[in-house]
């Protein structure tokens, strides 16, 4: 599965900061671009594998469901 990562640099510390565009509560940073992605690798498996675990403990998690919109 493929996923966005928005990426930003911080100008003091140098550091790579990412957040994945579509799983909230995806975040990572890393010294080089690089180590940036392969953390948000981590992350993004990370907060996925908690969410179905969560899903597994309570039924009512199947009733929420996502749609897009445009504006």
């Amino acid at each position: 599965m493929e996923y966005t990562v928005a990426v930003s640099k911080d100008p003091k510390s140098k550091w790579y900061i990412g957040q994945c565009v579509e799983v909230r509560g995806a975040f990572s940073q890393g010294r080089s671009l690089e180590e940036l992605l392969s953390n948000m690798k981590e992350a993004i498996s990370l907060v996925v594998e908690y969410r179905k675990e969560e899903i597994e403990k309570d039924p009512d998690w199947e009733n929420i469901f996502y749609r897009k919109v445009e504006i």
